[in-house]
């Protein structure tokens, strides 16, 4: 299907502006690509990256997010924005932006997972990465000093993150077995083509889409995934899987079942035991 007139528009002008070294892809045979990533080849071969961010109505959080994304020192991206028809004043600072790099679509959408969705079929980068409103590239050389951990072969790429200014780095990968996800999810970038159709998040689930996600790849591809060590994104706590932390945890516990079944539930319930009993017994140390 074409894409629209403004898309094409913003497509046309990229290709004129941005720098365009060899595609990261192009070493990858096509015949060992999915069928779908066959057709996703095509458009925009020079983009290595696509940045997606979810809004709606938080343009101050938006303005950190992209002002961290138009820093970057690596130039061959394209920042794909998707807000949830905001009525804070986002849709007009959207309007505002020139940078060539950003597309954006305001729009309704049933839930967060629903707009990353719609932001993977907007992607044409290879690499694809998430940040929310309000988080932002750890450095202005991030993209850049990614680049030498992003062969075509991997499906996922990750590395450590801050919390509040504080770094964090990444878990062992068997953590994700137990409990949940090995790094922020906004320190974690996926190929879309090597992906192929299995890159979509589950909307039925409304926390814990992105541990399903990385784990469906995960079983797929169980050597693809590499750590790269360095703080990647800078996020804030407070989030929505903070605020809603009972059910994230009783829909982590219902997808480790799936995957792991009952080995994998008592794991997880041992972990969640271990870890409120260190709680508790620190708690009353300090008293």
């Amino acid at each position: 299907m074409p894409l629209p007139k403004g898309q094409q528009a913003w497509r046309k002008h990229h290709m004129q502006h941005a720098s365009t070294p060899q595609s990261i892809v192009a070493n990858l045979p096509v015949e060992e690509l999915p069928m779908d990533s066959k057709e996703l080849m095509a458009p925009l071969p020079s983009v290595s990256y696509s940045i997606v961010t979810v809004t709606r109505n938080n343009r101050s959080g938006l303005q950190k997010t992209v002002e961290s994304v138009i820093s970057q020192t690596f130039n061959t991206y394209e920042f794909v924005i998707i807000d949830g028809d905001s009525y804070d004043g986002t849709k007009h600072y959207l309007k505002l932006l020139g940078d060539h790099h950003i597309h954006w679509v305001s729009e309704p959408d049933r839930s967060i997972y629903d707009a990353m969705n719609k932001g993977i079929k907007q992607s044409r980068g290879t690499w694809v990465l998430f940040l929310n409103a309000g988080d932002c590239l750890a450095s202005c050389k991030v993209l850049e000093s990614l680049q030498p951990y992003l062969r075509p072969s991997l499906a996922v790429v990750y590395g450590d993150y801050a919390v509040d200014g504080f770094p964090h780095k990444a878990r062992p990968f068997s953590y994700i077995e137990r409990w949940g996800l090995m790094t922020s999810h906004q320190s974690i970038l996926f190929n879309r083509l090597v992906c192929g159709d299995l890159f979509h998040y589950n909307c039925n689930l409304r926390l814990s889409a992105d541990f399903d996600l990385v784990w469906r790849i995960r079983r797929k591809f169980p050597n693809g995934f590499s750590y790269s060590d360095q703080v990647i994104a800078s996020v804030h706590s407070g989030g929505i899987s903070t605020q809603n932390f009972t059910r994230l945890r009783a829909e982590q516990l219902l997808t480790i079942t799936r995957h792991f079944g009952l080995r994998g539930a008592i794991n997880y319930l041992y972990e969640a035991f271990r870890k409120s009993l260190n709680r508790f017994l620190h708690r009353a140390k300090d008293r």
